[in-house]
């Protein structure tokens, strides 16, 4: 938000607001005001990207991510949203690429492994899923998706009473919530990462 007289920021936080709660036609409102008085700015072109990967608009979307990089270009939660959408568009290459450059430009923040490992999970590539949520685990313990990282991870590999024992871990510590998911569930992806970092 730097650099942003308070209005447009305001417009802004409303429109990420909105798109967390998958309130598309919302935040498409919240970010028309945005779009006019500061339509270069990265964050702008940031969260009008992620509206429109999530309307399955990737062109679109892309071309947003790339003009928002060019301006900074060791922006992590650009370039992992712009892997996410690589993943969405089937360039799994240069998915991998962008995510792992994000972890390495912020490499204490969960949601950057996070995005890495779903994406590791969903290409079964299970022992380098199981070293992204063990990273997540290590920062957050109580982190609910990197537990589910790593117990998915352990069983796929596996390592049964190693998953029993994750999940065992995250019912101590949480709500109970994991025991309700079947680990055989895909981990969902982008739709459901936060918008704000």
């Amino acid at each position: 938000m730097q650099g942003l007289p308070p209005r447009t920021a305001a417009m802004l936080a409303e429109a990420a607001r909105l798109i967390d709660r998958l309130d598309y036609d919302g935040a498409e409102r919240a970010l028309t005001g945005a779009l006019v008085l500061a339509a270069s700015h990265p964050e702008t072109l940031r969260l009008h990207g992620l509206l429109l990967h999530r309307r399955g608009r990737h062109a679109q979307a892309e071309e947003n991510y790339r003009r928002a990089i060019a301006a900074h270009p060791d922006d992590a939660a650009l370039l992992s949203q712009l892997g996410e959408l690589k993943a969405d568009m089937g360039d799994l290459d240069d998915a991998s690429a962008l995510l792992r450059r994000a972890c390495e430009l912020a490499p204490s923040d969960p949601t950057m492994w996070i995005r890495l490992g779903i994406q590791l999970d969903r290409q079964g590539q299970h022992e380098q899923a199981l070293a992204s949520g063990r990273r997540i685990v290590a920062i957050d313990p109580r982190h609910w998706l990197g537990g589910m990282l790593v117990a998915r991870n352990l069983h796929a590999l596996g390592d049964i009473e190693g998953a029993a024992t994750e999940y065992r871990r995250m019912i101590a510590i949480g709500d109970g919530t994991p025991w309700r998911s079947n680990a055989s569930r895909p981990i969902r992806g982008s739709a459901t990462t936060p918008v704000l970092h």
